[in-house]
């Protein structure tokens, strides 16, 4: 028996909850949350902080969200409110869930990651997220104003820039490297001092090697294999769990991905709609690796169509009359063009903002 083991937020949802929560509630919330967005790809790419991990930015700004009193009640009624479904993901989601063991590892708070699976019928007990009860914590007025006072400062820094091959601190630019410092004094050194700075010890996000170990428990549950998991990922936090997969004979996939997924994956998807991706898993569900990579050498239309698929998913093969979207091994002789082709259209269905996030 096969499992599908997914991220949430790219292969099912337009969304980048985290994002959108910053701008919501906090002023000039785009540029602060992008501005440490950039430097959790610092800390994860070229630091290697001890201890740190790719997606641990909802870590950094749990306490500023916190000092524009959030609560677990406001965090899941926005979730719920702003959720947006890449095209056909819900249906097709839907439908494998109710066919394929499915497990949903989502770096996203809980409120987020549960509104997502309620939608698309997947039992709590089968997503993997970032724990957080909002109401845990509290803070004074003097707390509020410096952390507020530090999101004005975070705002006005340059973004971090650094080039890909970049191996410390001194690789980048001055003005890059003096924004790292003030933001490791602001992060690791002024925020632990104040009552919230517990919200760094508690939470624990569920990003790189958390992702994991969400994969590695599961197969627990399941008694399956790692050669029996299609695992499918979009961002840098997704690595891990592509390198885990991969190493034990599964089948990973970038949807949509951004540099960093699609070095990491075998296949890379880029595609408007959900369609195409259920059609790989499905596939692969049916007949293993070898037989999924083998259609995805021949990917045509007229291919797919003889194939054995679900209701839902021939329903809308019979409605198209035209070439299903991309769908390519990734190779190292092809690696750049389809990073180029994968960020593109990311960028041109969740947005030019959440696209460009790591």
């Amino acid at each position: 028996m096969r499992q599908l083991n997914t991220d949430c937020e790219g292969p099912i949802c337009l969304n980048d909850n985290a994002f959108e929560l910053c701008a919501h509630f906090i002023p000039h919330g785009e540029a602060f949350f992008t501005r440490v967005s950039k430097y959790d790809d610092y800390l994860a790419l070229i630091a290697k902080k001890p201890g740190y991990k790719a997606g641990d930015t909802l870590k950094l700004i749990a306490p500023f969200l916190k000092a524009y009193d959030l609560t677990s009640d406001k965090v899941k009624e926005f979730s719920q409110k702003s959720l947006l479904f890449v095209p056909g993901a819900q249906e097709c989601f839907s439908y494998l869930v109710n066919n394929i063991p499915t497990y949903m590892i989502s770096t996203s708070y809980e409120q987020f990651a549960y509104a997502v699976g309620g939608r698309i019928n997947l039992p709590w007990q089968n997503i993997y997220c970032t724990k957080i009860n909002w109401d845990n914590y509290s803070l004074g007025d003097k707390d509020k104003k410096k952390l507020k006072m530090w999101v004005d400062e975070i705002v006005s820094l340059p973004l971090i820039e650094f080039n890909p091959e970049a191996k410390s601190l001194f690789d980048l630019e001055p003005a890059s490297q003096e924004v790292v410092k003030r933001m490791d004094k602001i992060f690791w050194f002024e925020v632990p001092l104040l009552p919230c700075g517990k919200i760094f010890k508690d939470l624990n996000p569920i990003g790189g090697k958390e992702k994991a170990k969400a994969i590695l428990d599961s197969l627990k549950r399941t008694g399956n294999s790692l050669k029996e998991v299609v695992y499918v990922g979009d961002s840098i936090t997704d690595v891990e769990a592509f390198e885990l997969v991969r190493s034990g004979g599964g089948l990973t996939i970038s949807f949509n991905g951004n540099r960093y997924a699609v070095r990491g994956a075998e296949i890379a998807c880029f595609s408007e709609s959900a369609f195409p991706l259920a059609i790989i898993i499905n596939v692969f569900f049916q007949a293993g690796k070898g037989e999924t990579l083998e259609l995805v050498k021949e990917w045509s239309f007229e291919r797919i169509k003889k194939l054995r698929l679900g209701k839902i998913i021939q329903d809308f093969l019979n409605k198209e009359n035209k070439p299903l979207s991309s769908v390519r091994i990734v190779e190292k002789n092809n690696l750049d063009e389809l990073i180029e082709l994968s960020e593109e259209t990311r960028k041109k269905i969740r947005g030019e903002a959440i696209g460009a996030l790591g």
